[in-house]
């Protein structure tokens, strides 16, 4: 029998799966609480439903990311039976659909957004791909074709031979919402409020000329703070820009 506490550790988890799931997981999850709730005795039941009505998630930019297709469990799948897989995945430095033949190793969850780590048969390397910019997935019946290293060897083989860049930006309130959870896929993971209606953003980096493209898009209502080099790199894009 679950107990009190852990039957509200649950429930606390259920809100937030509801808005760092997808639509089809969110569901899985919430046929997994009925039966809970269906053990449960019931001066509990009555424990859990009645503090269901103090956990509230009022961040309007969470929402479920349910998508045209199922896309996780289609995944998840894949990594468990160590099966290839085929995605058309949107990359948002050219903002364009690419195809990719991937091996899928495992999910991780950086800066508010989930990633996959997979082989890429196109790059030939190990990649991460934002489970929210994953358009379709189509799951194939060949098995890996290569030996791979546990996720969380790859993960720190990663960081250790990729520098990070710390980026400071000021923006007017009146992008963010154009931004919308995009920002966190370039990395934002701290935001507090300015001075005159604007907000201070604090991006990490591996990439600066990712982070310095995807900033064009709103760089008439932001100011860069930190550090010199991004700004280098962003006045050398406006330089290189071609109008004919």
């Amino acid at each position: 029998m679950f107990t009190t506490e852990e039957a509200i550790a649950f429930l606390m988890a259920e809100k937030v799966i509801s808005r760092q799931s997808d639509g089809d997981t969110y569901h899985l999850y919430c046929s997994g609480m009925d039966k809970i709730r269906a053990v449960l005795r019931t001066a509990e039941k009555n424990i859990l439903e009645d503090f269901d009505e103090y956990i509230h998630i009022s961040d309007t930019d969470m929402q479920p990311q349910a998508q045209p297709s199922n896309i996780l469990q289609p995944l998840l799948n894949c990594i468990m039976d160590k099966r290839q897989a085929h995605i058309e995945y949107f990359a948002n430095y050219n903002r364009e659909i690419t195809h990719r033949n991937i091996e899928p190793l495992g999910l991780y969850c950086m800066l508010n957004n989930w990633y996959v780590l997979a082989w890429c048969s196109l790059r030939m390397d190990y990649r991460t791909f934002n489970l929210s910019l994953i358009q379709t997935i189509t799951p194939s019946d060949k098995k890996f074709a290569k030996e791979h290293a546990d996720l969380k060897t790859i993960l720190e083989s990663s960081y250790e031979s990729n520098k990070q860049y710390f980026v400071k930006i000021k923006v007017e309130k009146s992008a963010l919402r154009t931004m919308g959870r995009t920002k966190y896929a370039f990395g934002l993971y701290n935001e507090e409020e300015g001075e005159e209606g604007s907000v201070i953003q604090h991006y990490m980096t591996y990439s600066m000329d990712s982070l310095a493209r995807w900033y064009m898009s709103f760089a008439d209502k932001a100011t860069i703070l930190e550090p010199t080099e991004f700004k280098d790199i962003v006045i050398n894009i406006v330089n290189n820009i071609r109008i004919l």
